[in-house]
This record gives C-alpha cells, sequence and structure tokens, in this order.
C-alpha cells in the first residue's frame, strides 16, 4: 500500500512556541506505515529544536535565521504572499497527497500553488484581525490574501469552539467545510518531562504562580504583576515565576519595580522544558488577549495544577470545564487578583480542581486526536475519488521559476512600494508623528531600491536555493 504524502506548511517549527509543540506532538504519533510526512517552515528561528521522528523530513526554511537583510527578508515574504507558485517549483517540486497549513495567513498562503493535491487550512485562534471592519490597506491586503488560500482549502480545521466562533462571524461561507479536531496531548510525557531535577532554592514557601510564554503584548502578564501586587496590599504574599523571553521583558521589570513586588517575581528567562517549574505552581496564570487553545493549560492541567485565565479561546471554555479546572477572569487586575484568591486561599477548591484536571484532561488525549485526524485524511481521500476529482495544475517548470523571480527581484516596483503605500494608507487615518517618520522611511527606501536596480542586475542573488 502506498503511503499518503503529507506536508505540513508552518510558519515557524524553531521558536519554542506552542504551536510548534502540538505539531511535533500530532506528527510523531502518526503511524509511519500510513504517512510519509514533511514540514515545511517558513521562518527558522533557532530557539528550539524540535524532537521529531526520524522518518519525518523537516525541509530547509524559506527564510534564514543569519538571513540579516531586511531587504531580501521582505521580499521573500512578498513571494510567499503573492507568487506562491514560484516556490512550489524552486523548493517543493515533489508532489504531494495533502497539504495542511499550520496556522493561517502566512503558512496557508502556500496552498493556492497545490491545485494537484487536496488541501486543509488549519488555524489556531481567533481571526478577528482579518474581520470586513478593518479598514486599513494592509488589513484589507491580508483578508484577501488569507481568501485567496482559504477558497482553495477542501477542509477548514480549528481547534477551539471561540476559534470556530471567529471563523463565523468573519468568514461565514466557509462555515461548510469547517470543523474542530483538538490539540493532541501526551499526558504521560508531559508528567515524565515535569519530573527532570532542577534548582527550586529560589522558592521562599509562597504560593507559587506560574507564567509561562513568551514576553510579547499578547501574553500580557504585565496584568498578573499587577494582580500579584493588589494581593501584597491585601497582605497575600505570592510568588510569581516569570518562564520565558522577548521583546516585553525590560518593560515587564520596570512594571516589577514600580509595583514594589520584586521579592514576588522570580524571572527564570527561556527554559527548553518549563513542565518542572510548572510542577511546583499552586496554579498557572493565562493573561492573554488572544489564544487559541493554550499548549501551557493543557500541560497544567496534565499536572494538576489549576489555573486563571482571562476570556480566550481554549482556556476560557474547553479547558476550565465550566469553573472545574480554570476560573476565568475579566481583563481587570482588581478581577484577576480574586480569581487567584479565591483558589490559593481556600485549600478544599484547590484540591477538588487540581483532581479535576488531571481526570479531565483525558479527554483530549492523544489517541483521540490521532483517531480524528484519520479519519479527516480518509474522508478527504474518498470524497475525491467518489467525485472522481481530477487534480491538475500546469506548474512551473525549475528554470521558468528563477527566470520569474529573478525578474520580479531585479525590479519589482510593486514590492518597493508596498510598504510604502501601507504606512500612508496608517498615516491618513492615524496621523501620529511615528506615522510620519515611517513614510519618510519607506520614502527613501523606495529611492535607494530604484538606485540599486543595475546592481542587482550585476549581482543577482539564488533567492531560496
Amino acid at each position: 500500500m502506498r503511503k499518503i504524502k503529507l506536508l505540513f506548511t508552518t510558519i515557524t517549527h524553531s521558536g519554542g512556541g506552542g504551536a510548534e509543540r502540538v505539531l511535533t506532538t500530532l506528527v510523531n504519533n502518526l503511524p509511519p506505515e500510513m504517512y510519509d510526512i514533511s514540514i515545511q517552515e517558513m521562518y527558522a528561528f533557532g530557539v528550539k529544536k524540535e524532537p521529531i521522528n526520524e522518518n519525518i523530513k523537516l525541509l530547509p526554511p524559506l527564510i534564514k535565521e543569519h538571513d540579516r537583510s531586511t531587504l531580501i527578508t521582505l521580499f521573500k515574504r512578498y513571494i510567499i504572499d503573492n507568487y506562491p507558485e514560484i516556490i512550489r517549483s524552486i523548493r517543493l517540486s515533489s508532489n504531494y497527497d495533502i497539504v495542511i497549513s499550520w496556522n493561517y495567513q502566512c503558512p496557508s498562503f502556500l496552498l493556492p500553488s497545490f491545485q494537484d493535491a487536496i488541501s486543509i487550512g488549519w488555524f489556531h485562534g481567533s481571526i478577528y484581525d482579518l474581520s470586513p471592519s478593518r479598514e486599513l490597506k494592509y488589513e484589507i491586503y491580508s483578508r484577501k490574501l488569507q481568501q485567496r488560500a482559504w477558497d482553495k482549502a477542501s477542509k477548514l480545521v480549528t481547534i477551539s469552539k471561540l476559534s470556530l466562533k471567529s471563523l463565523k462571524e468573519v468568514f461565514p461561507e466557509y462555515m461548510e467545510k469547517a470543523q474542530i479536531i483538538y490539540n493532541p496531548i501526551e499526558i504521560e510525557k508531559i508528567k515524565d518531562l515535569s519530573l527532570s531535577e532542577i534548582d527550586s532554592s529560589f522558592l521562599d514557601g509562597s504560593p507559587v504562580l506560574a507564567c509561562v510564554g513568551r514576553f510579547d503584548k499578547n501574553k500580557n502578564f504585565a496584568l498578573v504583576l499587577e494582580a500579584v501586587a493588589i494581593l501584597k496590599n491585601k497582605g497575600i504574599k505570592t510568588q510569581v515565576l516569570l518562564v520565558g523571553e522577548g521583546t516585553e521583558k525590560e518593560n515587564l521589570k520596570v512594571k516589577v519595580k514600580d509595583l514594589n513586588i520584586k521579592e514576588n517575581v522570580v524571572f527564570l528567562g527561556y527554559q527548553q522544558n518549563p513542565l518542572p517549574f510548572l510542577r511546583l505552581a499552586k496554579l498557572l496564570c493565562i493573561s492573554s488577549l488572544e489564544e487559541g487553545f493554550p499548549t501551557v493549560a493543557t500541560e497544567a492541567l496534565s499536572l494538576g495544577v489549576p489555573f486563571v485565565t482571562t476570556p480566550v479561546a481554549g482556556a476560557s471554555d474547553e479547558l476550565a470545564f465550566n469553573g472545574e479546572c480554570g476560573l476565568v477572569a475579566k481583563w481587570d487586575a482588581k478581577d484577576y487578583a480574586e480569581k487567584i484568591e479565591t483558589i490559593i486561599t481556600n485549600e478544599a477548591l484547590h484540591k477538588r480542581m487540581a483532581e479535576a484536571c488531571v481526570e479531565n484532561i483525558k479527554k483530549f488525549s492523544i489517541k483521540q486526536s490521532v483517531s480524528k485526524f484519520n479519519e479527516l485524511i480518509s474522508e478527504l481521500i474518498d470524497e475525491s475519488k467518489t467525485n472522481k476529482i481530477e487534480f491538475s495544475q500546469q506548474v512551473l517548470s525549475y528554470d521558468e521559476a528563477r527566470k520569474k523571480l529573478k525578474a520580479l527581484y531585479i525590479c519589482s516596483f510593486d514590492f518597493a512600494s508596498q510598504r510604502l503605500r501601507f504606512a500612508f494608507d496608517r498615516l491618513c487615518k492615524k496621523r501620529k508623528l511615528k506615522d510620519i517618520l515611517v513614510v519618510a522611511f519607506h520614502i527613501i527606501r523606495l529611492c535607494l531600491y530604484a538606485f540599486t536596480i543595475p546592481t542587482r542586475w550585476i549581482f543577482y542573488k539564488n533567492i531560496f536555493e
């Protein structure tokens, strides 16, 4: 029996994030005798090497970690967005039975170049940023690119009820081909990894609150710090473990100082294995503005650690189990602090929630997720055979693709002026000083682009090689 050839396209497989861990868990547990699996990441971040099985091929990234030229990186993104057939012919010349975009936007933009295969759009969070009410040119541009990608998809898969709700509100025309498949969870593996030895001498005996994830604005860890300060003023001492790195780290440190809670907070940096620190926690704190189906929440439940969360997808509905495993707070520090206090000051309640976590997480076992995935693939293949769908496409030859790419690289004023148009549109609507500076920057860059056309003609780079 011939194996089914699967290609997963993902924004990255080396960023150390939850989406990468979920993809790794899924592909490692798919039957190798049934599937031939490849993964194409857009960006290589080099933060973490995901432990994929030997039978799974991780293809070279489209945009390399050491590619420091902003112009080259932007040009590659422009090609991915607008000319995916070039990527297909140069980098993905193999024939695949099924192509799965692992999340929306950039990972899905290659789907239209695979008209000779079944395609699936898989996304992990709400998509309100693509709402028709958005008015900026960049937002309209992104929406059109997403429509082009999902028009091609045979199925759309998401991972929570709130994510599906966002699809219904933003793209109701796609609901007929949408379904939920929950993220796979390796419960026993999570428990084993949590037992790794760590230095816990920094613990002071206070109830431990864990914050795990990238330090960015979306994770919104400042909300947790504000809640901790409120609890401190009430005489309730806690110890917050901040596990991660990111652009907001310095701002969080300033926040800690301003709130006078330095003795309550420990910055642990990025951890390849954060599970031992999560095991130490009395409570997991999720304070995000948006989520899909937070991996860290499933890990916490596997370890019997309840959580407090903001009203984000996955955590606030399915994983909270109507308050049995987690409490949902508003995006308000006082309310968030009250939810933390409710759990950590009531030992009987905490014990009940911890036991419910361990029991309820079994409903999201890896076995069930893999079974759902296999059913979906079989259904799509049977449907294509029953309806006698003949996939056909005029794929560019390698030489044709290279010639087209070279012409676009040397002189494509649409690429060069695109960011200027977006910036000018934002200036017209926002009218802030920083927007004026951004427009000025893009005008200068456009002039330099025109000036260097002869240089690019002579020193053409082998893009995507």
